[in-house]
């Protein structure tokens, strides 16, 4: 049998196009297959099986676990928690003598270690003890003192308004709860018993109309009320006709024809006095006419209100000279582009 021609030798004549030619006949290895790792013996951790590779290495969180639990981890607890469970106790079991005690054996803890608003509520604590006890004059003390480390407590104030009721001074003891009241927090006022003692000492604590102040404003800078000089001083207020008809007399004294002419006034000046007047005639029977009137308080009292037929409208302020009101689309606004975003922190 003859030898197999070699295609691929250099003195070969025949031409060989197209891709090489293999040559069978030599005995070659076959190429050597990756081993592929069976995931079912593969641990739930990730760590390879046993054999030629090296098992991964693990990332070693436990240290940084630790610094980060250090950073959290409570102070060292130096009785306080206890001294307060204590005096928690004797209040419950109204030992108001021992609470007291307590109590100040707290606030000074809590001051020491420089926690001054936990002391002035601690040392409040020791008043409400005291005034348990009908001690007025001792609770007195202890709340000032109290407000001194925590000026802004509105809990204490108020305790202090009720212990000068006590004694007797009303002013003071409403001066207190005033200022306890404008000290308030929300939380504070969301608490049924602190709003019901702030209303026993006559103290009005209904929400504010954040509007109101700037209808009184705009009513007060209206082109009426200024030609008359007039003005209202809270909301709700209307200009009575017998308020528009005595401004009317002192405009009448100075800007009348007829003083004009007495007063030898003349050229710009008496034209000026002459519009002047005419206007301060204009709001006098403005305000003279009862159905004009109500017409125009009511411009100003919609400020800051949705408008009747439609609801999604709300009115942002009324020009008395065009006798047109500024409307905002509040539906539309609320999606505008334009209105700031509130970013979550």
């Amino acid at each position: 049998m003859s030898s197999p021609i070699d295609l691929t030798a250099e003195d070969s004549d025949v031409e060989v196009t197209g891709p090489p030619v293999i040559d069978l006949t030599k005995e070659t290895a076959p190429p050597k297959q990756r081993r592929k790792r069976p995931r079912d013996s593969v641990r739930s951790k990730g760590t390879p099986i046993e054999g030629d590779r090296r098992p991964r290495k693990r990332h070693d969180v436990r240290g940084a676990t630790e610094r980060a639990t250090r950073k959290k981890r409570s102070p060292p607890d130096d009785g306080r928690k206890q001294m307060k469970r204590d005096a928690d106790s004797a209040f419950k079991r109204r030992a108001f003598d021992e609470a007291g005690t307590l109590f100040v054996n707290l606030a000074a803890a809590h001051e020491e270690a420089g926690d001054d608003e936990g002391a002035g509520r601690e040392l409040g604590n020791a008043a409400a003890c005291a005034l348990n006890e009908g001690k007025e004059l001792a609770a007195d003390r202890l709340c000032t003192d109290a407000l001194k480390l925590a000026p802004d407590n509105a809990a204490i104030l108020l305790r202090r308004a009720r212990v000068r009721r006590a004694m007797g001074k009303d002013a003071a003891a409403k001066r207190d709860a005033q200022a306890a009241f404008t000290k308030a927090t929300p939380l504070d006022k969301s608490r049924t018993s602190f709003m019901r003692d702030l209303q026993a000492f006559g103290i009005d604590t209904s929400p504010k109309d954040p509007w109101a102040s700037i209808r009184v404003a705009r009513l007060n800078a209206s082109k009426a009320c200024k030609a008359l000089g007039v003005s209202v001083e809270r909301d709700g207020e209307e200009i009575t006709p017998q308020a528009a008809r005595a401004a009317f007399r002192k405009c009448a004294v100075r800007y009348h024809p007829d003083k004009l002419q007495q007063n030898n006034i003349t050229g710009k000046e008496a034209e000026a006095a002459k519009e002047k007047f005419r206007e301060c005639r204009e709001a006098a029977d403005l305000f003279a006419d009862a159905s004009r009137s109500r017409q125009f308080h009511y411009n100003y009292a919609v400020i800051g209100t949705r408008l009747p037929d439609n609801i999604s409208e709300e009115v942002l302020g009324y020009d008395s000279d065009r006798d047109a009101h500024r409307i905002r689309d509040r539906a539309s606004w609320l999606e505008s582009t334009r209105r700031l975003r509130v970013q979550a922190l």
